[in-house]
């Protein structure tokens, strides 16, 4: 019983490992595409209102798969910045410059955490 019980464990934690793997090598991806959204969030209309969107959601997934790949930090980093876009996404409206002058904070620290985290 113990030698498969053993081989579980083994086969879950390359499992885990797995998921891991594949969240960092995401990061690159999901930082361009939160990038690129918040850039098309600024002003009014439905086009900000969309980049606001998009960018809430990629960084809303972002939270919840750090947190279950074993990067709880990097999770609450990307809470921070997450709750800056709020407001605004609850509105259906773009960022004023301010907002996105916010968001910068939260959000470079959150760069500057996945590097020292994954080396990017």
């Amino acid at each position: 019983m113990s030698d498969s019980f053993d081989a579980e464990t083994e086969e879950m934690e390359r499992m885990f490992e797995e998921v891991r793997q594949r969240f960092i090598q995401s990061l690159d991806e999901r930082m361009k595409n939160t990038e690129a959204a918040v850039a098309r969030a600024v002003g009014d209309g439905e086009a900000a209102a969309d980049g606001v969107e998009r960018g809430y959601k990629e960084l809303h997934t972002f939270c919840g798969m750090a947190g279950m790949v074993g990067f709880a930090d990097l999770g609450s980093m990307a809470r921070a910045a997450l709750n800056v876009l709020s407001p605004a996404r609850r509105e259906k409206r773009g960022l004023e410059p301010a907002e996105v002058n916010q968001f910068q904070i939260p959000y470079q620290r959150l760069k500057a955490g996945i590097e020292g985290a994954v080396g990017r």
